[in-house]
């Protein structure tokens, strides 16, 4: 992440034998130099959503981020996506959201910031 690199953290199903091994969801981000922020998304299959995988991976990439000494993790939501604020809720509840042309903007500030549990 330091070097400017992107991060991901990857879900894979290791439950069903017909599906084995597929990516599930995934969450990435990428530094924005030099400020000190990452910009994040996570990604989840329809057919597994509500179900914590989610949580799970905005979990381990707010992690990283925090660990690799980033200040802050942003995200773009789209204005509709009320699952996607009550996660954060949950998981990350020092989120700002703020609108920013037209599109939502999520600002999590990292050095506060402690995996829920």
């Amino acid at each position: 992440m330091l070097a400017g690199r992107q991060l991901a953290v990857v879900a894979r199903d290791l439950c069903h034998s017909e599906t084995c091994g597929e990516v599930i969801g995934l969450a990435s981000a990428a530094p924005v130099p030099p400020s000190g922020t990452a910009e994040f998304a996570v990604w989840v299959d329809d057919s597994w959503q509500g179900r914590g995988v989610g949580a799970a991976l905005t979990r381990a990439i707010l992690t990283e981020l925090a660990r690799s000494g980033l200040h802050t993790a942003v995200g773009v939501v789209e204005e509709g996506n009320l699952a996607v604020r009550r996660l954060m809720e949950r998981v990350a509840p020092g989120f700002v959201l703020r609108r920013e042309n037209g599109v939502l903007m999520l600002a999590l500030p990292l050095r506060s910031w402690m995996p829920a549990a």
